[in-house]
């Protein structure tokens, strides 16, 4: 009977690192694909917006390697190597809640840091090559001007607008203009366009973090029950 059920918890535990290995995987790929977005607006936003996803790929590889513990001893019925393994597991699923509450918190945050970094880089264009690259880039990929209206642009440029406010005219190479007139015009608010990217993308961090760390408590679970298991039958073979 014993046997049995210390099978039927190792092959469950067995079942949830492969689960881990997953879930490590997906880690480390939404890491890095939200650290690529950031890095295209880098010049607006601080350390704290990339040090979430680069912590996102250092927990996933680091689930990678504690499943290594967790398959070894689920199959060879280690009792220590399944400790240790619940043990990493826990100080893990510490690691994904803090970073996930952190996302939300940062999310909400959002709005109020951009605002300050655009305004103040505004001021910059035509005067830094980084900085009027980030701007032309922010507005010709989020289709907006501006940091709030395209008029913001006025007191900086001498009430003109940069190109980059406006679709590119078919035809028109050395003859576009763009200025409130045209019907190119981005109308929309950068800071509002880049909030909500910023905003969706903390709380797609905080989500996985979480939700990854929800399904370890079972790993954690099924962990100790087995090592309990094993330790008991050490004991009555004394």
């Amino acid at each position: 009977m014993w046997r049995k059920t210390s099978s039927l918890y190792k092959y469950f535990l067995f079942l949830f690192n492969l689960m881990f290995v997953a879930s490590s995987l997906l880690l480390v790929t939404v890491g890095l694909i939200i650290r690529g977005q950031y890095q295209k607006y880098r010049e607006f936003l601080d350390e704290h917006f990339f040090s979430l996803p680069f912590l996102l790929v250092c927990v996933g590889i680091i689930l990678f390697v504690i499943t290594f513990f967790g398959c070894c001893g689920a199959l060879q019925e280690n009792y220590c190597m399944i400790w240790m393994f619940s043990i990493l597991l826990g100080l893990l699923f510490i690691m994904e809640t803090t970073l996930g509450f952190t996302a939300y918190a940062l999310s909400d945050k959002a709005h109020n840091i951009l605002s300050v970094s655009l305004n103040d880089t505004m001021h910059l264009y035509n005067k830094s090559y980084e900085i009027t690259k980030v701007w032309d880039t922010l507005q010709v990929n989020l289709h907006c001007c501006g940091v709030n209206t395209h008029s913001d642009w006025y007191p900086v440029l001498n009430n003109s607008l940069p190109m980059s406010c406006c679709e590119p005219q078919t035809g028109a190479v050395g003859h576009e203009v763009c200025n409130e007139s045209v019907s190119t015009l981005h109308r929309s608010s950068c800071l509002d366009s880049l909030s909500s990217i910023i905003i969706e993308n903390s709380t797609t961090l905080g989500a996985v973090g979480i939700g990854i760390a929800l399904g370890q408590v079972l790993g954690v679970f099924f962990s100790c029950v087995l090592a309990r298991r094993i330790r008991n039958n050490y004991e009555n073979f004394e």
